[in-house]
């Protein structure tokens, strides 16, 4: 055996520890996916509308408002981004529910893409 090479068992062992290490640091940095979910709350709502038309506004809120409300406190309390897909008049949808951990904001990102040239 010469002084300078590794034998195969040694070299095989690094090898595969490396690339463990690899694997766990990997695992540990990278970003997490952002759950979701989606609901249509306003067909919810007017389910409930028509289905209770002589329901005050004070029992749609009990068992109408409510409970949507702990459902969307439920989902967000566990991290989900809660996308109601009810869409405006112009087609748009919304977010019902936020995670209590910040979303990453991407809002300096489109500042540097939009360029406009400097005015005097």
């Amino acid at each position: 055996m010469n002084n300078r090479t590794v034998p195969m068992p040694a070299a095989a062992l690094m090898a595969v520890s490396g690339l463990l290490l690899g694997f766990i640091i990997g695992q540990k940095t990278a970003p997490k996916e952002t759950k979701m979910v989606t609901a249509d709350k306003g067909a919810v709502l007017l389910e409930a509308i028509l289905k209770h038309p002589n329901a005050s506004s004070k029992e749609l809120q009990a068992r109408v408002e409510q409970p949507i409300t702990t459902i969307l406190k439920h989902y967000s309390d566990n991290g989900y981004l809660v996308l109601n897909t009810t869409k405006d008049d112009e087609g748009n949808i919304c977010i019902d529910a936020m995670p209590k951990k910040r979303l990453p904001d991407i809002t300096q990102e489109l500042r540097n893409a939009v360029q406009y040239p400097e005015t005097k």
